[in-house]
C-alpha cells in the first residue's frame, strides 16, 4: 500500500483559530482540547512543543534530545492510505487553519557536495538552510561515481564514495531532530553502464535515486551529437525514456535539459510530439519526474520542464518531485513556492518525494502552508 505523507508530521490534528488564545508574544497558542486527536497526533504535538522550546532556549540539547525521542515514536505511527480523514480540511482556501500547527513536510530532494567538483558547501551547511527555509528534510544527491573516467571532472571518484557517506552521516547526526538528512544519488544513465549502475544502487542504502541524462558531457556528445539541433533534441528525449525503462531509478531529473544545449533551435511546439511519445513510455514505468527549479538560472530561463510538458505529464498521471538542484547552500529550497504555483497552474494538486525509495505524497496547498509557516525559523 502506498503511504501518504501528512504535512502535520504523522497526523497532527488541524485546529481552527476560533477558540485559540493569544500568547503574550502575540502568537496563537494551542488550546487544551484536541478534538479528534490520535496517538501520533498527540506525539506530534509534544514534538512541536519540545522543538520550539529548545529553539527559544538557545538550541537546548536536552530538549532536542527529548524531541528526537518523541520523533521516533511519531515515525512509528505513519499515516497510511486508509487513514486520511483529517486531510480533507487542509486546503489553502481555508483561512482558519492555524499555521503554527502545520509541521514542516517538504524535502530538498536534489542537492550536491564539493565531491562533484562543481558544487560548494558541506551537507551540514545545506541542512542549516533547509531548516531556515521551513523544510522537513534534505536528501543529498551528488553525481554518482562512474568507472572508466566517465566525465570524471563533474563527479566524485570511486575512491571518494566512502567520504560521501561520511559527510552525509555527519550532517545527519548534527541536525538530528531538526532536519531529516538522507543519502541519495544522482545517477547518470548512459547505455552500456546499466550493469554497473544496478550493482552500485543495490549495494548502497540510498533513500532516493535520480536518473539523469546529461547531454553536455563529452561522452554523450561523442556518441550522440549531430549537426541537426532538432535531431539532438529527439535523441535526448528518447534516452530519457530508455533511462526510465531500466527500472533503476525513482525519478527522472531536469527532463528538458537539452533545450539549454540547443537554445537557438529550441521550438517547444515542434518537439512536443516527440516529448509526448517519450512521456507515454515513461508513464508506463510508474516513475516520477522532476520539476527542477534551477532552470531559471540557465540559458533558457524557465524551470525544467517547461509548462506544456508539465501539462502532458499530468495528463498521463506522472507524479512530480520538486528539486532545486542545489550546488551551493543558498540554493536549498530555492523557487519552491514558484514551482508550486506553476504546478497548480497546469492542474497538479499534489507533490511527491521519496523516503527509503518509497514515494510519498503531500497536497500542494498543505505544502505551501508549511513553507510559509516555518520559513525563517
Amino acid at each position: 500500500m502506498r503511504r501518504l505523507f501528512s504535512c502535520q508530521s504523522a497526523s497532527i490534528p488541524v485546529r481552527k483559530t476560533r477558540g485559540l488564545t493569544a500568547s503574550g508574544s502575540g502568537r496563537m497558542t494551542p488550546p487544551n482540547a484536541w478534538g479528534g486527536s490520535t496517538l501520533s497526533g498527540t506525539l506530534s504535538y509534544v514534538y512541536w512543543l519540545t522543538q520550539r522550546s529548545a529553539i527559544a532556549q538557545g538550541d537546548d540539547p536536552a530538549l532536542f534530545a527529548i524531541g528526537r525521542a518523541v520523533r521516533l515514536l511519531v515515525d512509528a505511527h505513519p499515516l497510511t492510505e486508509h487513514d486520511t480523514t483529517h486531510r480533507s480540511s487542509m486546503t489553502s482556501d481555508d483561512p482558519i487553519i492555524e499555521s503554527n500547527l502545520i509541521q514542516p513536510c517538504l524535502y530538498e530532494t536534489h542537492s550536491h557536495t564539493p565531491l562533484c567538483k562543481h558544487a560548494t558547501g558541506m551537507p551540514t551547511e545545506y541542512a542549516a538552510v533547509a531548516f531556515q527555509r521551513g523544510l522537513k528534510g534534505l536528501t543529498i544527491t551528488c553525481h554518482n561515481p562512474m568507472p572508466d573516467g566517465f566525465s570524471a571532472h563533474v563527479r566524485m571518484g570511486l575512491d571518494e564514495f566512502d567520504q560521501y557517506v561520511e559527510i552525509i552521516e555527519a550532517a545527519k547526526q548534527q541536525w538530528a531532530g531538526r532536519v531529516d538528512v538522507r543519502m541519495g544519488i544522482e545517477a547518470d544513465f548512459f547505455p552500456g553502464y546499466e550493469s554497473f549502475l544496478e550493482k552500485q544502487i543495490s549495494e548502497n542504502a540510498f533513500h532516493y535515486v535520480i536518473g539523469s541524462v546529461h547531454p553536455q558531457v563529452p561522452e554523450y556528445v561523442a556518441k550522440y551529437w549531430l549537426d541537426d539541433p532538432f535531431e539532438n533534441q529527439v535523441n535526448y528525449f528518447r534516452r530519457l525514456a530508455d533511462a526510465a525503462e531500466t527500472g533503476l531509478f525513482d525519478c527522472i531529473s531536469h527532463p528538458d535539459l537539452i533545450k539549454n544545449q540547443t537554445a537557438e533551435a529550441w521550438d517547444p511546439q515542434r518537439i512536443l510530439p516527440e516529448i509526448c511519445r517519450t512521456l507515454d513510455r515513461i508513464a508506463k514505468t510508474g516513475l516520477a519526474m522532476e520539476l527542477n527549479t534551477s532552470g531559471v538560472n540557465k540559458r533558457i530561463q524557465e524551470m525544467n520542464p517547461f509548462p506544456a510538458m508539465l501539462s502532458e505529464m499530468l495528463q498521463r498521471g506522472i507524479p512530480v518531485v520538486i528539486g532545486a538542484d542545489a550546488h551551493e547552500p543558498g540554493r536549498v529550497g530555492d523557487g519552491y513556492l514558484d514551482a508550486m504555483d506553476l504546478l497548480e497552474s497546469v492542474g497538479y494538486q499534489e507533490l511527491s518525494f521519496f523516503l527509503d525509495r518509497k514515494r510519498m505524497t503531500v497536497p500542494i496547498s498543505v505544502a505551501r502552508q508549511s513553507l510559509v509557516a516555518h520559513s525563517q525559523r
